[in-house]
């Protein structure tokens, strides 16, 4: 984690932040870093002139290794996105296990809007200024740390942020960490789009980075929308035979994957809730293996199929990023390779439904 000031008073549109000069703000470690020696980072770049440096957080007052008494307060810092958060809840659920109170002693600050869950704790906003943080509260950071998704053998996402918060895996329980009213919500949309139109199956084949998503998500929906009741979870530029987009609420898109019959998709949000919903699941992955991702209970499940990119040669890069670094488009190479392997996976998959 790092923190970054500014010298004139700033208003970030995105996070809808008025940055007043002097303050200290948060910031992920992978905006603050160039992406290339000599370029300005992400955060240099979108807030000029800015002072960056990293956090260390006991030299600014705060704890950050958790007693987990009773009584005790928790302060888990995850910024990324939804997929991660869905992958964090085993974890704040066993710390919330833990405490008295855990609906007023855990707080999660994220990025992300706060979305159904049956784990008890409070959302806080990411970012945020340094001196908004609770410095009562032990601080978890959860935030990538550089160089771990290097190593295959690391444990999936779940593991690994419960191994930084002092957890053992038999502390993990993935069962109903979400509300049953989900399906409900998601029925009336389905019934909406598609009547009583079976199977129903979300793609969800574009992700935040571009070394996550599919590169023709479009040519895969159109060869599947004859063959089953679809919702693509990607802005088109053009009308389609199909309803698509992202401008549900997350409660919403977060119904449809609850109520699909199958949900095919890339490294992203939709495709990790599916898998802790134990829905049948087409996973596609690309620059982040699945080793690292998927929880290990479903690894050998009869309900996950899982393709990941060529292990050989240059890819996969396991980077997390905007654009492929080794033709500097914004698609992912590795992935556009095995475009027909996905095509025929994605039908299979579809006929199994039925």
């Amino acid at each position: 984690m790092h923190i970054f000031r500014v010298r004139v008073p700033l208003y970030d549109e995105l996070f809808k932040l008025k940055l007043e000069p002097g303050k200290w703000y948060l910031a992920e470690t992978q905006n603050a870093t160039p992406f290339l020696q000599g370029q300005p980072s992400a955060i240099e770049s979108r807030y000029q002139p800015a002072e960056i440096q990293p956090l260390r957080w006991e030299e600014m007052g705060f704890r950050t290794v958790p007693r987990y008494d009773p009584d005790e307060k928790i302060w888990v810092i995850r910024a990324g996105g939804y997929g991660d958060l869905f992958y964090l809840l085993p974890v704040l659920r066993a710390i919330g296990q833990r405490l008295r109170n855990p609906k007023e002693q855990l707080t999660l600050q994220t990025a992300m809007s706060p979305f159904p869950t049956t784990v008890p704790f409070k959302f806080y906003r990411f970012p945020s200024s340094l001196d908004e943080i609770d410095k009562e509260a032990a601080i978890l950071n959860m935030e990538d740390i550089p160089g771990e998704l290097e190593f295959d053998e690391a444990g999936s996402t779940t593991i690994r942020y419960a191994r930084r918060a002092g957890l053992r895996a038999e502390d993990i329980d993935f069962d109903d960490l979400f509300p049953s009213d989900l399906e409900r919500i998601g029925e009336e949309l389905w019934q909406k789009f598609h009547g009583g139109r079976r199977p129903r199956v979300f793609l969800a084949l574009t992700a935040s980075a571009a070394t996550r998503s599919f590169p023709f998500a479009l040519q895969v929906a159109l060869a599947l929308h004859q063959r089953a009741a679809l919702f693509a979870a990607t802005s088109f530029q053009h009308a389609l035979p199909f309803p698509y987009g992202g401008n549900l609420k997350v409660e919403e898109w977060m119904g449809l994957v609850a109520a699909a019959d199958g949900i095919i998709g890339v490294d992203t949000a939709p495709t990790h809730l599916a898998i802790l919903l134990h829905k049948p699941t087409l996973a596609i992955f690309g620059a982040i293996p699945s080793s690292l991702r998927v929880p290990e209970f479903a690894v050998k499940s009869k309900f996950l199929k899982v393709i990941d990119v060529d292990r050989a040669g240059i890819c996969p890069c396991k980077l997390n990023k905007a654009f492929c670094p080794v033709t500097s488009q914004p698609l992912c190479f590795a992935l556009a390779a095995k475009t027909q392997k996905i095509l025929e996976a994605a039908v299979e998959f579809i006929t199994t439904l039925y």
